[in-house]
């Protein structure tokens, strides 16, 4: 839907990085690269938390990635992916590319504690945020 593709475009717009490998997506990378729409809380995992389809597969839990990282993440709950991603990239690294995607980063985020529900209501602030300066500058 428009909101759907609205926010992509925003993300790419303002320099999304892959949680992987830390490049920007262009629209270019997005052609080249195999990047793909990637549940940030991984379908099966919420599937398995007993999360439906509708909430798992709203706007405010997809992002764009790399199709290997995509698949490096898997099923992974958020924070085992994320400290497995830290302890390449370090801390500073990660929550830039968080950052990038419109992701809550604090210390105590939703996203790092695994609590979907805490993660789209804060998501949806951000994103609110973002849409809002989109239209109005």
């Amino acid at each position: 839907n428009a909101v759907y593709r609205g926010i992509f475009c925003l993300l790419v717009r303002d320099g999304a990085l892959d949680f992987h490998t830390g490049q920007k997506i262009t629209t270019q990378l997005v052609i080249d690269e195999n990047i793909e729409d990637h549940h940030v809380f991984p379908r099966k995992y919420l599937e398995k938390k007993g999360v439906s389809a509708d909430e798992l597969n709203c706007v405010l839990n997809r992002t764009l990635i790399d199709g290997k990282t995509n698949r490096t993440i898997s099923n992974k709950a958020p924070s085992k992916y994320l400290a497995d991603i830290e302890k390449v990239l370090g801390n500073k690294k990660l929550n830039g590319i968080l950052e990038s995607h419109l992701v809550p980063t604090s210390d105590h985020a939703s996203f790092k504690n695994d609590n979907f529900q805490a993660f789209t209501s804060e998501r949806e602030k951000i994103f609110a945020h973002k849409i809002e300066e989109a239209i109005s500058g």
